[in-house]
């Protein structure tokens, strides 16, 4: 799987705030960014579960857990 530079960046930027504990965006965001993995060609439960997240109206802590997985 060959993921494109902005598709990486945006992957290690969202690892570098999980990681200091400044976690910001919304859920529908975070959604949003499984569905791009998702077709890059990424398949785990976790991305599938957080894709079904891409309409929702909840912060981006509703879905943390499945971020840090």
């Amino acid at each position: 799987m060959e993921l494109s530079p902005e598709l990486r960046n945006r992957l290690a930027e969202l690892r570098g705030d999980l990681l200091w504990g400044r976690l910001s965006g919304t859920a529908p965001e975070a959604g949003w960014l499984a569905c791009e993995l998702i077709e890059a060609g990424l398949d785990s439960p976790e991305v599938w579960e957080l894709a079904g997240y891409a309409l929702s109206i909840g912060a981006m802590t509703e879905v943390e857990p499945l971020i840090a997985r």
